[in-house]
């Protein structure tokens, strides 16, 4: 393991939410959590909603990695499904194939591009959504493979600290029709 000085990316938070954000999308059988980094950029949002660990580091290829391993372990799941894809611009579209990290990382840095979800497992076990603009990679589990949750996180966390942190997440993330889906 990798000592967390060595790391711009010093702490991995997360939280399960509250299923009266999501509910109606992510369904009974599932649990919803939100993972992200310390420090992000100084955010208004962010700070509304209760967090506070800012600074102006360059963390973008240390939270790509983080992503990376994520779906990298949810794929020994299963394939990934892209549910919601977004197409930058005519370029990419006929020159240039977006893979599932471009897909997802789209909507963490620009806040213009809609929500990504990616699924695993057919029928679906686990999921990554990322929205608004905002480094937070909501993660959808099977109530029953919360452990497998718990694991995952340890390991991208690849020595760095873990803490539970509670938000209101209201201020953060989207309420709106794109949530996750819990239809596989």
């Amino acid at each position: 393991m990798t000592k967390e000085e060595d790391f711009a990316i010093h702490t991995l938070h997360w939280a399960e939410i509250e299923p009266r954000y999501y509910a109606e999308y992510t369904g009974k059988d599932n649990s919803l959590y939100a993972i992200w980094p310390a420090p992000v950029d100084a955010d208004a949002c962010f700070n509304k909603a209760g967090f506070n660990d800012f600074s102006d580091l360059d963390t973008s290829n240390e939270f790509e990695g983080i992503l990376s391993n994520l779906v990298q372990s949810f794929t020994k799941l299963g394939t990934p499904r892209v549910i919601n894809k977004y197409y930058p611009s005519l370029y990419h579209r006929f020159f240039k194939r977006i893979d599932i990290m471009g897909q997802l990382l789209g909507p963490v840095y620009d806040d213009r591009i809609p929500a990504c979800i990616v699924e695993f497992g057919n029928p679906k076990v686990a999921a990554i959504k990322t929205e608004a603009g905002h480094p937070i990679l909501l993660v959808t589990v099977k109530k029953d493979r919360n452990e497998l949750f718990q694991s995952i996180l340890i390991k991208i966390a690849n020595g760095r600290n873990l803490k539970n942190t509670i938000l209101k997440w209201e201020h953060i993330i989207s309420n709106s029709g794109d949530a996750i889906p819990n239809k596989p």
